[in-house]
């Protein structure tokens, strides 16, 4: 069994247009981030302008040169998109020098599979299809996989893509510089469309997926003290919190924000049952005003965003706000 990948790096498409070398200087950064990637791997990559095909015979091997690659280009502040099945390229690169051609090619219904499944992520991350997903030997150990979303069309917000994404570090106290970085981006990316800024939001909920918010955690997101009474511990909430406080352009100019909300309320209800401590979260992001629209109404919460348990948990503790008691 082999598995193969398909990935295409953005932000490229518009570069030939901004300087003259930009466009080429991207591809040679990401050419030699895949060479580097590959370094101590044995898998394969076929890479052509800013796409690339990778395959290799574990899934260990091949999730490694990924998340490698993914490092690596983030260190050049460039970010791709991808997706891994099982399947093979049947991959074949003929020349012929007498009239200068060139030609690689690749065929097979497992090669239209995962291209289609890139083509479809309107996200920056890496979709792991039901055949990796499946794989626990590797996923839970040195890799985890993590629920994600995207946005496929622009024009009808509130239809997600849900996913399995690879998720990026599982310690919170590592991604702070990260999420800083893909904030910026983000707000760089959705004033110049809201079509490029929409990407950034499953990036967002990666690395927010590190944040453990179980109340019995070494680190809780929250803790109490008798002079402030509760306050927000965890590094990446609070840069998420500044953010939005002092920054209201992503509530009213970025389509999805607000699911990054949504998405914490859901890990917060899941892992937890209502009480005090479920509350004080609630409270914080209540007083943000940026879920004003769902908290009236959940009725509008895209599908799948949140569990069943989650929204009745949700109800419970906003009904049970101080502010909302009658």
């Amino acid at each position: 069994m082999s598995y193969i990948s398909f990935l295409d790096l953005l932000g490229t498409k518009d570069l030939s247009m901004q300087e003259e070398t930009a466009y080429s200087d991207s591809i040679k950064v990401f050419g030699q981030c895949i060479s580097e990637g590959l370094r101590n791997s044995k898998c394969k990559a076929y890479a052509f302008s800013d796409c690339a095909y990778l395959q290799a015979e574990t899934l260990i091997d091949m999730l490694g040169v990924l998340s490698d690659l993914r490092d690596l280009l983030l260190q050049e502040r460039r970010f791709f998109s991808a997706a891994v099945t099982v399947g093979t390229l049947n991959a074949d690169i003929s020349s012929d020098e007498e009239n200068r051609y060139v030609c690689q090619s690749f065929a097979g219904a497992d090669v239209s599979r995962v291209y289609v499944k890139q083509s479809r992520l309107k996200g920056i991350g890496i979709w792991l299809d039901e055949s990796v997903i499946c794989n626990k030997k590797v996923l839970g150990k040195k890799y985890r996989s993590i629920p994600n979303f995207c946005i496929p069309n622009i024009e009808e917000p509130k239809r997600l893509l849900h996913f399995y994404d690879l998720q990026i570090d599982t310690k919170e106290e590592n991604l702070k510089a990260y999420f800083d970085f893909a904030m910026k981006s983000y707000r760089r990316a959705n004033i110049k469309s809201k079509r490029y800024g929409r990407y950034y939001i499953s990036l967002l909920i990666n690395i927010l997926s590190a944040i453990d918010f179980s109340e019995n955690a070494k680190q809780p997101v929250l803790e109490y003290e008798k002079t402030q009474g509760w306050y927000i511990s965890s590094q990446l909430l609070k840069s998420l919190f500044d953010f939005c406080h002092k920054d209201e352009y992503f509530i009213h100019n970025a389509p999805g924000y607000v699911y990054i909300f949504l998405y914490l309320l859901n890990n917060l209800y899941n892992e937890n049952s209502c009480g005090a401590y479920t509350q004080a979260f609630l409270k914080k992001i209540v007083e943000l005003h940026v879920i004003d629209e769902y908290i009236y109404d959940l009725s509008n919460v895209p599908e799948g965003l949140l569990s069943k348990q989650a929204e009745i948990n949700l109800i419970e503790d906003y009904c049970n706000l101080p502010e909302n008691e009658s």
